[in-house]
């Protein structure tokens, strides 16, 4: 009996896994109770599952939340593995913004009136949800109305123009409007009290050129916000150089001139301007000066390429013999032009002059009127 249970005890010891499948029931059942134990031990280290690797978590609800205060509310978090399978996960909780308290478990008291965020943490990972505590009397609170923007439709790059911006609070709250520019920029202006009958001006500048649409909302000091505004329309243009042209009388009562185009805002660099001098009776045309240069033709023709000053000089009649002043005019204005034959607007007595009327594109001559009259194109006077 004795060197049977000597060799079952061998067998046992040199080959464990036996043992697994045979039920011993004759000798040393303690020893062998022990070995067997031992080895399960050793066998679950080595078949432990590995850990799943979490690359990025959720939280829910993950959405803009509004709570009142005293209000609790549960959130949760889970991970998701390479192949976004859900992975359970028990998260750190944070609270941004002094808004609550958040406990082990997710659940959020509200005990601050304002806006922050409930965190989530796991390992190196993070994501959070933005929340917004109102009072109670918030609930039934009612929103600014929809605000109206006025301004300027037109303006200039790089120039700073005023918009004005207006709402109501029907509540008696001060309220504040969130501005979208069109161009990327949001801002927030200071607070309106709800008393104001007034526009609230705000300055923008526009970098580059383009159509924007302006849009604003006004939110009131219990966070309620109001529609956005219907769009305003702006055009930012590229400011072109202008330049003036000066023209003057010498003597102040001796003429007078034409300026074809007349743009009182000023030129174009390039821009073709025609000049005509007329005398008054007692006065005869003598000459142009141009920015300290004479010139004798009349009409004349300038072309703008700088600020430009000139003078028309005429002198008295008497003292040019008998010389006899031509005015010629138009109608309607910029519908054509006459051609004399000599040029000029002045002539010695008995001169014979032949005018030429020349239409414009869309016009056609008619006739003469005033010292000559008639439809003959061309015709001559004495």
């Amino acid at each position: 009996m004795k060197k049977k249970n000597l060799l079952l005890f061998l067998l046992l010891f040199c080959l464990p896994k036996i043992l697994f499948s045979i039920d011993i029931g004759i000798g040393l059942p303690s020893i062998v109770d022990k070995k067997v134990e031992n080895l399960q031990k050793k066998v679950s280290k080595i078949i432990k599952p590995q850990e799943i690797e979490v690359i990025k978590i959720e939280i829910l609800p993950s959405t803009y939340v509004v709570v009142s205060l005293n209000q609790q509310i549960k959130f949760e978090a889970n991970g998701r593995d390479k192949d976004n399978n859900i992975v359970q996960i028990t998260p750190q909780w944070v609270v941004e913004g002094g808004i609550g308290v958040i406990n082990n478990y997710g659940v959020f008291t509200a005990t601050s009136v304002g806006r922050g965020y409930v965190k989530a943490l796991y390992d190196n990972l993070f994501v959070r949800s933005e929340v917004v505590v109102i009072s109670t009397s918030s609930i039934n609170n009612t929103p600014p109305v929809k605000p109206i923007v006025s301004g300027k439709t037109k303006m200039s790059v790089n120039s700073q123009e005023l918009f004005s911006f207006y709402s109501e609070d029907t509540d008696g709250d001060k309220f504040y409007f969130v501005i979208d520019w069109g161009d990327g920029n949001i801002s927030s202006t200071t607070y309106v009290s709800s008393s104001s009958t007034e526009s609230l001006a705000v300055a923008h500048v526009y970098q580059s050129t383009g159509v924007y649409h302006i849009k604003a909302k006004a939110v009131d000091d219990k966070d309620n916000s109001s529609e956005w505004s219907e769009d305003f329309i702006v055009e930012v243009f590229q400011e072109k150089l202008l330049y003036k042209l000066n023209v003057s009388i010498t003597p102040t009562n001796a003429g007078y001139v034409s300026v074809q185009p007349l743009k009182t805002e000023g030129y174009e660099y390039g821009e073709i301007v025609t000049i005509t001098a007329y005398a008054n009776p007692g006065f005869v045309f003598s000459k142009w000066d141009k920015n300290g240069t004479e010139i004798l033709q009349n009409p004349i023709e300038i072309e703008i390429k700088e600020d430009t000053s000139i003078s028309a000089i005429f002198i008295s009649s008497g003292s040019a013999g008998q010389v006899c002043q031509l005015s010629v005019l138009v109608g309607p204005a910029g519908a054509g032009n006459v051609i004399t034959n000599p040029q000029g607007t002045s002539f010695s007595l008995g001169t014979e002059v032949t005018f030429y009327a020349v239409a414009n594109r869309g016009y056609k001559f008619t006739q003469w009127s005033g010292e000559i009259q008639g439809q003959q194109n061309p015709i001559t006077l004495t």
